[in-house]
């Protein structure tokens, strides 16, 4: 609602005139001044002409509406007091010098009523006047109010009063918002010193994460939007800072703008932590920031942000102006570990005949990934030599030698819980014969498993078949 030339509804924010506070408790008991009154503040940048227009007032459910006409013009941060009733008594002191007085002495209601800001003086008729195209500005407070701006604004009493908060300044179209009860009453007019305003921005701030649980070493995304949807004006430098949790390692940040807004030329996580400023963020604009990365730490993540206007720009609401929280629940997986086995064919081994081979499974018991080569050294028994190529199942084989197993390696990464299985086919010979002839071991090293390569029977990167036996 524009209360200089070309006034709107008052359902659309004001750049200029507004009500700025509501006392109804003239006289009553304990009230700390005589009359009862209305006051107006122009919040805008330019002079407003008031001639032609009044202020109107109405009980809590009434449409029967009183009118003040007034006159002359308010200056940017200029108040205007209006004069209203008494109930005659003698409670409180005098106001101010009046700019402008109701005629009819009407007596406001202490807790509960509404005023409108009107740009004629032709009463108003009905009880909501909400979206008549001639009411400026309104006000209804009390819970009985049936005309007011979204919600009704808390009931004062004769003691307090209803005051816009911000000096006058702040404008959401929520009496409930940007009017508080105030227990110090202070009547204000054309004489009080003037309190301009800044230009107002009401930034918003929202932070979000692709994932509420992970394990370490998982990616995770940090999602962050920053708008000025409301205004009413730009905040061009405005400032968003972000120190990411210690455990995450971000990637590479990009930022997409909306509605004319200009993303940042650079973002770091460094200057993300100090603060880093939008070039352009007008009204209607806004910027997401995306954060990629890991999580390279065992503790959950925490994590916020927040906005703030630049200098010489004010936020008439600053609760919006931190994220809520984003938590992620980190699980911290157990490293690789290897465990394996070697087996015979069959038991025992004959001299001489086809088919035979020995097995070798390499398994992943860890709670992540391999990452790192895994390297067999195997020394076949006397008597027993590679017959064929050497194969893998689950993994590619590389390295390995013309005849034997030493030096085979698995480069690829072995996932938790899977498993490669090697088949190393073998010709048996005189020299193996014995009781124990085909007894062999082989030993896993690598893999990002810190315990091998530990040797002997109870090291789970070295797989020992059972006793072999070789016969003729």
């Amino acid at each position: 609602m524009f209360a200089a030339l070309l006034p709107n509804a008052a359902f659309a924010l004001s750049n200029g005139v507004v009500i700025s506070q509501v006392f109804g408790g003239g006289a009553n008991a304990g009230a700390p001044l005589r009359n009862d009154f209305f006051e107006l503040f122009n919040r805008g940048t330019t002079p407003a002409s008031l001639t032609g227009w009044s202020i109107q007032y109405a009980p809590a459910a009434s449409a029967a509406w009183v009118v003040v006409p007034l006159s002359g013009t308010l200056n940017p941060g200029q108040y205007y007091l209006i004069q209203m009733g008494t109930n005659g008594g003698t409670v409180g002191a005098l106001l101010p010098t009046p700019d402008a007085t109701d005629p009819a002495i009407t007596n406001i209601g202490a807790t509960a009523g509404k005023v409108a800001l009107v740009n004629t003086t032709t009463a108003l008729t009905v009880a909501n006047p909400l979206a008549l195209p001639q009411v400026i500005d309104l006000v209804g407070y009390g819970a009985t109010a049936t005309g007011f701006e979204t919600a009704v604004a808390p009931a004062p009493s004769n003691t307090q009063s209803d005051i816009r908060k911000t000096n006058g300044c702040i404008e959401t179209d929520n009496n409930s918002t940007d009017f508080v009860v105030t227990a110090t009453v202070v009547a204000r007019n054309k004489a009080t010193a003037v309190s301009p305003c800044s230009p107002l921005a009401d930034l918003v701030i929202s932070k979000s994460v692709d994932k509420a649980s992970a394990n370490s070493g998982d990616a995770l995304t940090y999602t962050l939007s920053i708008n000025n949807t409301l205004g009413p004006n730009p905040a061009n430098g405005a400032i968003v800072k972000d120190v990411l949790p210690a455990g995450f390692t971000a990637g590479t940040i990009t930022c997409a703008p909306l509605g004319s807004a200009t993303c940042p030329a650079s973002i770091t996580t460094v200057n993300l932590a100090t603060g880093v400023a939008i070039p352009a963020l007008p009204v209607g604009g806004s910027i997401t920031i995306t954060i990629p990365g890991t999580i390279t730490g065992t503790t959950n993540l925490s994590n916020s942000a927040t906005v703030a206007t630049p200098t010489g720009v004010t936020d008439p609401i600053t609760t919006n102006n931190t994220s809520l929280t984003v938590n992620t629940t980190v699980t911290v997986l157990a490293p690789p570990s290897l465990a394996v086995t070697k087996s015979a064919s069959v038991n025992p081994f004959i001299v001489g005949a086809a088919g035979q081979s020995y097995s070798i499974t390499i398994k992943n018991n860890g709670g992540v990934a391999t990452t790192a080569p895994i390297t067999l050294t195997d020394v076949l028994p006397a008597g027993i030599t590679t017959n064929g190529v050497v194969t893998a199942v689950g993994g590619t084989l590389s390295g390995c030698p013309a005849s034997g197993v030493t030096g085979c390696s698995i480069a690829a990464a072995i996932a938790s819980g899977a498993s490669v299985t090697l088949t190393v086919p073998i010709a048996v010979a005189v020299a193996a014969v014995g009781v124990s002839g085909g007894t062999n071991s082989v030993t896993a090293t690598g893999g990002g498993d810190a315990n091998c390569p530990a040797v002997g029977p109870a090291a789970t990167c070295s797989g020992i078949t059972p006793t072999v036996a070789v016969l003729t």
